[in-house]
């Protein structure tokens, strides 16, 4: 039986028959925003892609079902504010800069380091926009933002200044999740992890007050010049006997012996060791028991002096010429290989380390009940995905980290007097770059000094300026007459893989902002997979390009897959 045959067989369109009707759209300028209309307005806090490569299929679907609901909405009467923005902030396109140039950020001048960025976020934007117009996405690309513009870092810095202000900002020096690669701090909800191989090392501790030995298990055994006590589960009978006792490592400290529920006695001997800091239980941990901590790590996570012959090695280093020294006088009673549940850095990948540093906090613990107040007041789409985002609210626990020490991202504001030391910010509506520019100020106005300031060097996370995207496309610190028609966007699309970042941090700094919601509708869509249900990454080699889809089967095929796969709700 021979296959059927279309009864068509002469084709009325090809893919090029789009390309015409594009630049129909593009003179006549069909769907330019008319902020004088007499419609109802609807506005869409359109997610700025980020420029640190290629789109791949997945993405240009996700924009492509954004514009669908943008094409509704002008159908059903609205007239509809649909903003395109690229995201050109960050540790990813520093980065992707540092591997393309070979090149080490802190070894390079800075102005030429940005400068090297810049000249990869242009080609990156590039493909981004050509991509989005050839999708037929519906948005105005004439009038587009960029995050590193001077305008958006403008309006960046004047939310900060009103939230310095308003007391949602301070200073403190705490430990925190540290990329020793990166060099810098990363916020909670940054932190990835992986389960990765490591060893489980069984050391032998000496009881102060008798011969005995006990043993202690590890993954870290490489801060042991930083262990400060040895906890056990009340519960484990094993050893009631330790109740008050002090043991010896097998460096020779003496660290007393405190019960706590965190101990599983199921994990190695039962006995752990509280070190400052393998994870952000010690943290806990030192608080609880008051110790005292020792800090053995350098920013670039290498051993510092207080470790004496494991000074300069790394993390890894160290970890291994301690066990085998240890071993070599006898300490070592076994070593295992497990699989660990590892918190790693969302960009680079490497484990993460808690290293104490001063950094710069929003506060967000005190808004936690406010912020859960308004998922029921939003609708999401879904409406059951509203409970990723709950989840994450009680997840809370610790205010925002919004420093960080590196280069391509909006500077924070401030510059130190030079006679008393103390921060003075400057007046909002313009971009400052303190570690270069000048104050705009000649007089301290806390100790009235004349001796002049200093810069700060650092810059903010580059969620600072992501959530604030349904302001500044808006108009808020820059066009008061087209924010007070908008307001804050009515919808935010976005995936669900940045809801504890993107979505969490737009709806505390607007609310922190306007005392209201940043949003009257969310919708969660789903992530792109591959036949394995995996993510599409260039790591993965499992990425598919969306221009030879648009060449072979043009644009409209591309996005009538993607609505065939949206999520409904």
């Amino acid at each position: 039986m021979g296959r059927s045959q279309p009864k068509l067989k002469e084709k009325h369109w090809t893919p090029d028959m789009e390309l015409e009707i594009q630049k129909v759209w593009e003179q006549e300028d069909t769907y330019r925003f008319n902020p004088e209309s007499e419609k109802p307005f609807f506005s869409i806090d359109t997610p700025p892609p980020y420029a640190s490569g290629k789109w791949h299929i997945a993405a240009a679907i996700h924009y492509s079902q954004i514009d669908m609901i943008a094409r509704t909405q002008r159908m059903k009467g609205y007239e509809v504010y649909f903003p395109f923005g690229i995201d050109r902030n960050g540790l990813p396109v520093e980065v992707e800069t540092e591997r393309r140039y070979n090149i080490k950020m802190f070894e390079y001048p800075r102005e030429e380091f940005l400068k090297l960025c810049k000249d990869f976020l242009d080609e990156a934007e590039k493909d981004i926009l050509s991509i989005s117009k050839r999708l037929g996405i519906s948005a105005d690309f004439k009038n587009y933002f960029q995050t590193d513009s001077d305008t958006w870092r403008a309006v960046t810095q004047a939310t900060f200044i009103d939230a310095w202000k308003k007391g949602y900002v301070y200073v403190d020096y705490r430990p925190n999740n540290y990329c020793p690669r990166c060099r810098t701090t990363l916020a909670d909800a940054e932190v990835e992890y992986r389960e990765l191989p490591t060893k489980l090392v069984y050391l032998k501790f000496k009881v102060e007050e008798t011969e005995d030995s006990v043993i202690v298990a590890t993954t870290r055994p490489e801060l042991l010049p930083a262990c400060k006590a040895v906890i056990y589960n009340p519960e484990d009978e094993r050893y009631g006997w330790l109740r008050g006792k002090r043991l010896i490592t097998p460096l020779g400290k003496h660290v007393p012996v405190y019960e706590h529920p965190y101990a599983n006695p199921e994990f190695g001997t039962g006995l752990v060791m509280v070190c400052s800091y393998g994870d952000k239980m010690d943290v806990q941990l030192f608080r609880e028991l008051n110790l005292e901590p020792t800090i053995i790590l350098n920013e670039d996570g290498t051993l510092n002096e207080v470790t004496g012959k494991y000074a300069g090695l790394t993390v890894a280093e160290a970890k291994e010429l301690i066990i085998e020294d240890l071993a070599s006088q006898g300490y070592v009673e076994k070593v295992e290989e497990i699989i660990h549940r590892t918190p790693v850095c969302w960009r680079c990948k490497t484990p993460l380390e808690i290293v104490p540093m001063k950094e710069f906090y929003l506060r967000q613990v005190e808004f936690v009940n406010e912020l859960e107040s308004y998922i029921s007041r939003v609708n999401f789409y879904p409406d059951w995905a509203s409970n990723y985002w709950r989840d994450w609210l009680r997840s809370i626990s610790s205010d925002w980290p919004i420093s960080r020490r590196r280069y391509y991202a909006t500077e924070i504001p401030v510059w130190y007097c030079k006679s008393c030391g103390k921060a003075v910010l400057p007046p909002p509506g313009k971009y400052y770059r303190p570690w270069k520019d000048d104050p705009p100020f000649d007089k301290c106005p806390h100790c009235g000094s004349t001796d002049g300031f200093e810069g700060e060097e650092r810059v903010f996370d580059t969620w600072m300026d992501s959530s604030i995207s349904p302001l500044v496309y808006n108009g808020y610190g820059w066009n008061d007459q087209l924010f007070t028609k908008l307001g804050s966007s009515d919808l935010r699309p976005q995936g669900k893989d940045i809801v504890r970042t993107w979505l969490h941090y737009t709806f505390l700094r607007v609310h922190q902002v306007l005392g209201e919601p940043a949003f009257r509708h969310v919708w969660i869509s789903g992530m792109g997979l591959d036949s394995q249900g995996r993510a599409m990454h260039k790591s993965l080699g499992n990425i598919i390009y969306p221009w030879p889809m648009f060449e072979r089967y043009g644009a409209d095929a591309v996005r009538f897959f993607g609505a065939s796969e949206a999520h409904h709700g």
